[in-house]
């Protein structure tokens, strides 16, 4: 899950951001195995007889392949002075930098604990973390001593 995972991450205007990049390859590499499964049992005797098995295997791989669309698209971004959480589908999430009240670190996951009861989890296996955390500290000097 580690595998991808690196200091920074920039967007296409060079913003720094958080991208899932090891869950999303190890989404791939789940729908590739599924996939090859399913096409080399479709000719064993007992996947004809019990054919439920193979949609199985199938709606396995359809599920992984979606889910490592959908974490290839999810990101957290800092642009403008906000912090932007983007999950396609799910949620669009934009918090104003002035609004933060502390970075918390709490086992293998960092929040952005916003007013009003808001937050964003930075999930360390994710690629770009510290980066993001780094750039976070510059845009508000105020935030230098707080968080991991």
């Amino acid at each position: 899950m580690h595998f991808g995972r690196r200091k920074a991450e920039q967007d296409a205007s060079g913003n720094p951001e958080v991208r899932p990049l090891g869950p999303c390859l190890s989404c791939v590499v789940a729908a590739a195995f599924l996939a090859w499964e399913c096409w080399s049992k479709m000719d064993d005797p007992f996947y004809k007889r019990y054919p439920e098995n193979l949609y199985v295997l199938a709606a396995l791989a359809v599920l992984s392949l979606g889910a490592a669309i959908g974490l290839h698209f999810t990101r957290v971004t800092l642009a403008a002075g906000r912090v932007i959480e983007h999950m396609p589908l799910l949620w669009h999430k934009e918090l104003a930098v002035s609004d933060l009240q502390s970075i918390d670190n709490e086992g293998h996951v960092t929040f952005l604990r916003f007013s009003g009861d808001r937050k964003i989890g930075l999930v360390h296996m994710f690629s770009g973390v510290p980066g993001l955390l780094e750039a976070l500290r510059k845009v508000s000097p105020r935030l230098e001593g707080l968080g991991p």
